[in-house]
């Protein structure tokens, strides 16, 4: 999956206004992903992690990319 792509519709991330928002967000799409991968223990930061990513980058708040080269 790339970052920046997340089970959540486009129209919620367009909602994410303040930092509450942006913590539901993540919340729901760690979810969705713990769903998807049937719930199987053991990931649950990892969830967290790559929720958190997803929606900062689709939300604006961090470079899809980095460059390091800067």
């Amino acid at each position: 999956m790339e970052i920046g792509h997340t089970h959540i519709p486009a129209e919620w991330i367009d909602l994410c206004k303040t930092g509450a928002d942006r913590h539901r967000l993540i919340a729901i799409e760690a979810f969705l992903r713990a769903k998807a991968r049937g719930f199987g223990p053991g990931r649950e930061l990892e969830d967290w992690l790559l929720a958190e990513r997803d929606v900062n980058a689709a939300c604006g708040l961090i470079e899809p990319e980095p460059r390091w080269d800067l």
